[in-house]
């Protein structure tokens, strides 16, 4: 579990680390805007996740819950900069992806092919991500 939880903040800081390049190519009438919103979200689930990683059991659920709520704000508007076109769709879908993975409690894992016939699929595709944060038209 200590390594899921090293894994989680190792893949935030990635995340935030490729994000802060990116904010940089945003038109100067939206960095301050848009890019300082993005970019206090991403440090908000940083510290949060930092935070969860040393908290008690109590703490550490009501933690994650803010995180959580922090992470879906960070998912509209990065979908919301796509909208406007400050990021490229191949960023956007690669955002959505890993916010995806640090919203998840384990990393996805591709399914076994043992039966062609099972039509229930716990990951979902890249067109269900790309349609569910982009919306149907973009994907």
């Amino acid at each position: 579990m200590a390594r899921d939880e090293l894994l989680v903040i190792d893949r935030t800081y990635e995340l935030l680390k490729w994000f802060l390049g990116h904010l940089g190519k945003f038109p100067r009438s939206h960095c301050y805007g848009l890019g300082q919103q993005i970019e206090h979200r991403l440090y908000a689930i940083f510290h949060g996740l930092l935070r969860a990683k040393y908290a008690g059991a109590d703490a550490k659920q009501a933690t994650l819950t803010e995180v959580n709520l922090e992470l879906e704000s960070m998912r509209m508007l990065c979908r919301l900069a796509h909208e406007l076109g400050f990021l490229p769709h191949k960023s956007q879908e690669h955002a959505a992806r890993e916010m995806i993975e640090i919203g998840l409690d384990r990393p996805m894992q591709p399914l076994p092919r043992s039966r062609p016939d099972d039509q229930t699929r716990l990951r979902p595709s890249r067109r269900a991500i790309a349609v569910a944060r982009v919306g149907p038209c973009c994907a």
